[in-house]
């Protein structure tokens, strides 16, 4: 090979690297997380036996999912589980191992099963005033309270929570724009714009509590939330410049709700964005504007993510057995 031929190889080596980065980011940094977690389970598995997990036989993805099965594992994390395994492999230069016969006995875990998933349930507006009660006046209930109502107010997930900034607030007339930079609804990372409006009561209001928390904690760059030291209950405050992590604003959460007396193992931050949209359903807000908060992309998507908002508002025996 002369100097030109090497060069060249050179090159397309390096554009085929740059492609699989490329192509590793077109999925939200979660979704990678949980697929590097399922193909280390397959490969931890695979050594069990002494088998090779890359290229995987039909046969062995074939009965990874059955073992998964066996071990009570959701037809949905089977399915992420098959999908996971079916990228590293194309990405390799292999070809899939899912062939129709593991399809066929995915579809009989789906039958004998079923496909329904436990969903968090939703914080909705009657569950959202009785939690803020709980929000102390110190420096933890001050931020939590501006966690719980953000998060409601603009439909955010706990990741989005997390990753906010003070960059990412922009003052208007009518509340705060916020901008999520890197969002599942924006997989683009172009910055998903949503608002945080003025409401009329003020215990209620994301935005008085959000200026409250930053004023307090006297935050005016970088993460909004973030953790407090051990002084944090009563005056003193322990400065970090920690972010909180996601899961501690689901914990956040969790305690708000068992403090409150609910369950906690029914709710988790998600409810926040469930609430949201399940509290406009049942107040008989359009779809299109529900849609315009949660970023969903059709109106499909968003019947299968709300509580059953509106399950009785619109049911045919209220007006016939009047």
């Amino acid at each position: 090979m002369n100097d030109i031929e090497k060069a060249g190889a050179a090159e397309l080596a390096k554009l085929a690297s740059d492609g699989e980065e490329l192509a590793k980011a077109t999925k939200a940094e979660n979704t990678k997380k949980a697929y590097r977690s399922d193909v280390k389970q397959f490969e931890l598995w695979c050594a069990e036996f002494g088998r090779d997990p890359l290229p995987a036989s039909a046969e062995l993805v074939a009965a990874w999912i059955v073992h998964l099965n066996r071990k009570g594992h959701k037809p949905a994390s089977i399915s992420r589980s098959l999908t996971a395994i079916n990228q590293k492999h194309l990405l390799a230069g292999f070809s899939s191992p899912v062939d129709p016969r593991v399809r066929e006995i995915l579809k009989g875990i789906r039958r004998q099963r079923g496909t329904s998933q436990i969903k968090a349930a939703p914080i909705t507006v009657e569950h959202l005033k009785q939690l803020i009660k709980w929000c102390d006046r110190d420096f933890i209930g001050v931020r939590d309270k501006a966690i719980l109502l953000v998060g409601w107010t603009a439909a955010l997930r706990r990741s989005e929570l997390a990753a906010l900034n003070v960059e990412d607030l922009e003052e208007q007339a009518d509340g705060l724009v916020i901008t999520l930079r890197r969002s599942k609804a924006d997989q683009e990372g172009a910055g998903f714009k949503v608002g945080l409006p003025f409401v009329d009561n003020p215990e209620l209001c994301a935005v008085r509590a959000l200026r409250r928390w930053l004023e307090m904690a006297d935050i005016k760059e970088g993460a909004i939330f973030r953790r407090i030291g051990k002084a944090g209950r009563g005056t003193m405050f322990a400065k970090t410049h920690a972010r909180l992590s996601e899961k501690a604003v689901s914990l956040v959460i969790k305690d708000l709700v068992k403090q409150a007396g609910y369950d906690p193992e029914k709710y988790s931050a998600h409810s926040l964005r469930a609430g949201l949209a399940t509290s406009a359903a049942q107040a008989g807000i359009g779809e299109r504007a529900i849609m315009s908060i949660t970023g969903h992309k059709s109106e499909k998507t968003l019947r299968g993510y709300i509580r059953d908002g509106s399950i009785f508002r619109e049911h045919p025996a209220k007006e016939l057995l009047k």
